[in-house]
């Protein structure tokens, strides 16, 4: 081939060369282009989704911020009328797109008070509800207070109702909403509750229903129902003195309240607590007693009551062991003997005496735990638990730090009353379960060493000053009979 005719066709592969790098060159760009142009509406669409959600959620929040401003002036006037008579109010809401709904409904809420037997009734009444209804949030008026609900079923409290208990006193003034309607609010609108109120009418005390002082030995039990009933739980238990127990499945919180010194009787074996115990008396237990029965006369027989182990492997801390013996009684045996110990981690305190006891004859044995008479001697090292005075069982000044005994004057060979020492260890077991629990609790003591006792015959009464002793009972009822209309703003 000729040289001329080589080069035409290495000029033609190259051409062939260049226009196919040219057309990738092209594809290429194309595809970037749009690939650029998917990420971009990607990007925006991703951005316009959120932030749409945002705010979504922005407008949410502050709708239900302007509704709980407008729930709480509502109350204001609310209140106002329920303890006025004959009293007309108006109470605006200033809404965009929510409904204001009543519900006197009983099946709804509603509150009742039982006495002892918890079939008697003292009083049984609706509350009614005043709610809206923010997004997946409702917030609500009931019984003079504020609650939000939350779509898991959670409440919270926002203001709180008209209930109080002091630990002596409970003011139940019951604000019961009359009404079965629900108004929608748009646009330049808003709604207006309109309230009239009744005379309020007392419930308790009342001639033929109840008088106070209560009555020793009664209990007053109350049913609260309401779909907030979480946080109506969490409002007695933090605010008041009273214990609430939730019933999930019926949305309903119970509360029950003694009156009196509550007393405890029954079988030694059975056991006995000190909850709720008040430890702001120096000497809150009034009654123990125990009537111990042997199984065969003269026989030797022991009872030990103790708090009950956490566990197999733990031992408690602190521990209470109080025992009635009939095993050491001393060299002729015609003695019985009596011990306190006290544990709490490195310390022991140990009181112990012998009292006088005829085996032969007699065939059980009665022990007064608050006697005057009977005096026992401490063992072991300087107390901790004790003050600087030794006429009385001190329990109020009991010393917490248990680094620093200067203050102790209980030391080895002294002696105390019965009465003192069963004064003064009950209290400081309850004193710190309290401490440690947070609440108005007390350890709960199980007889863990026994012999030869008839358990089925032997019995104990206790009784001791209860920080849920109610001693006066004030129940009232007010009436807001509501409507509902709209109002141009």
């Amino acid at each position: 081939m000729r040289a001329v005719d080589q080069k035409k066709d290495l000029n033609g592969l190259d051409r062939m060369r260049c226009s196919k790098i040219y057309d990738s060159t092209a594809v290429s760009e194309t595809m970037g282009v749009i690939l650029l142009l998917g990420l971009v509406t990607v990007g925006i669409t991703i951005v316009l989704t959120l932030g749409m959600q945002t705010i979504t959620n922005a407008k949410t929040d502050a709708n239900y911020n302007g509704v709980e401003q407008a729930f709480t002036v509502a109350e204001s006037k609310l209140s106002k009328a329920r303890f006025s008579t004959s009293i007309y109010q108006e109470a605006p809401f200033e809404l965009r797109d929510s409904t204001v709904t009543i519900n006197d409904s009983w099946d709804n809420s509603h509150i009742i008070v039982y006495n002892i037997d918890g079939v008697t009734e003292i009083y049984n009444g609706s509350m009614g509800t005043i709610s809206c209804q923010v997004g997946d949030r409702e917030i609500a008026y009931q019984d003079g207070g504020i609650w939000t609900l939350y779509p898991d079923g959670g409440s919270v409290m926002i203001s709180p109702p008209v209930f109080d208990y002091n630990g002596v006193t409970l003011t139940l003034p019951v604000t019961k909403i009359k009404g079965d309607e629900a108004l929608a609010a748009s646009g330049n609108s808003q709604v207006v509750i309109n309230v009239n109120s009744s005379s309020p009418a007392l419930v308790y005390p009342k001639e033929g229903v109840g008088g106070n002082p209560v009555p020793q030995g009664f209990a007053i039990n109350l049913s609260i129902k309401s779909d907030y009933y979480r946080a109506w739980a969490d409002y007695i238990n933090e605010r008041t003195r009273a214990q609430a127990m939730i019933d999930h499945k019926n949305k309903t919180v119970n509360v029950s309240l003694k009156s009196g010194v509550p007393v405890q009787s029954g079988l030694v074996s059975s056991g006995f607590t000190t909850k709720s115990m008040e430890t702001g008396v120096s000497a809150p237990v009034k009654t123990f007693k125990l009537n111990l029965v042997l199984r065969n006369t003269g026989n030797d027989y022991t009872i030990t009551y103790g708090v009950p182990s956490p566990n197999k492997n733990n031992v408690p801390d602190p521990d209470l062991l109080m025992t009635v013996s009939r095993t050491k009684g001393g060299g002729n045996k015609e003695y019985a003997y009596i011990e306190y110990k006290y544990v709490n981690g490195d310390i022991t305190e140990l009181f112990s005496t012998a009292i006088p006891f005829e085996r032969k004859n007699d065939g059980s044995l009665d022990v007064d735990l608050l006697n005057h008479s009977i005096e026992m001697t401490y063992e072991g090292d300087p107390s901790v638990t004790w003050g600087d005075d030794m006429s009385v069982h001190d329990s109020s000044i009991m010393k917490i730090d248990y680094d620093d005994t200067t203050y102790s004057d209980v030391v080895e060979g002294d002696a105390k009353t019965l009465h003192d020492i069963t004064q003064h260890y009950l209290w400081v077991m309850a004193k710190q379960d309290q401490q440690n629990n947070d609440v108005y609790n007390g350890p709960f003591y199980e007889v863990i060493g026994k012999d030869k006792y008839d358990g089925s015959a032997s019995t104990f009464q206790l009784s001791y000053v209860s920080s849920e002793d109610i001693k006066y009972l004030y129940i009232t009822e007010g009436i807001l009979y509501t409507r509902l209309s709209l109002q141009s703003i």
